[in-house]
């Protein structure tokens, strides 16, 4: 049956879905089977894809920025801030703490991690601690990579598919492996001729 076949539904229900559809087309797109609870607030032209679960609390709500897309089978804990035009791919964890700011990308399969000393004893006794991350403006991280508890990762940093990052990345550095090292910098000619699209923004950064 279409969503627009209406013909059935009482007053209250063709309500319903017109509001719906209005969501959709000025807030967000929600693909089919994903859990989004109501301390999640979704900028506008923002998409959630399929198979996600997000699950923010009234003191600690998930807020996503405008224009930002969230890829299928991703895992957004509470509160968790990401900014405006991003993208991130599918299968994504994201626990408590986190904040990603404005233009990231982040690749598929990556794992953020909130707690440098995890045990199933202090999680049942809620004695764990969380550490933030930030992840600042224009940072690219490939997919798969892991990200410690605790860090900051500058802007236009690019963090190579599959390293394991467990100290701060400083701006503009491009870090590979495990553990993760600095290899170079997005400024520099070998890299900034692939990534032509940031050529004139890091101009104005100098």
């Amino acid at each position: 049956m279409s969503l627009f076949q209406t013909s059935h539904l009482s007053h209250t229900g063709k309500f319903i879905i017109l509001i719906w559809c209005f969501f959709l087309m000025t807030n967000s797109v929600k693909g089919q089977f994903s859990i989004i609870n109501e301390h999640v607030k979704v900028g506008t032209n923002s998409s959630i894809w399929h198979y996600c679960n997000l699950y923010g609390t009234k003191d600690k709500p998930i807020v996503i920025g405008k224009n930002t897309q969230i890829g299928s089978y991703t895992e957004i804990k509470p509160n968790v801030k990401i900014g405006d035009n991003c993208r991130l791919q599918s299968y994504i964890f994201i626990p408590d703490n986190i904040s990603i700011e404005d233009f990231v990308f982040i690749g598929p399969r990556v794992a953020f991690m909130n707690d440098k000393a995890p045990s199933a004893k202090k999680t049942i006794e809620c004695t764990y601690t969380i550490l933030g991350t930030l992840v600042k403006e224009h940072a690219t991280i490939g997919g798969g990579a892991i990200i410690g508890a605790g860090i900051t990762i500058g802007k236009f940093a690019l963090i190579g598919m599959g390293a394991v990052v467990i100290k701060d990345v400083p701006d503009y550095a491009v870090v590979v492996g495990n553990p993760a090292r600095v290899i170079g910098d997005i400024r520099d000619q070998k890299y900034i001729q692939k990534y032509p699209e940031f050529k004139a923004l890091l101009e104005k950064q100098r």
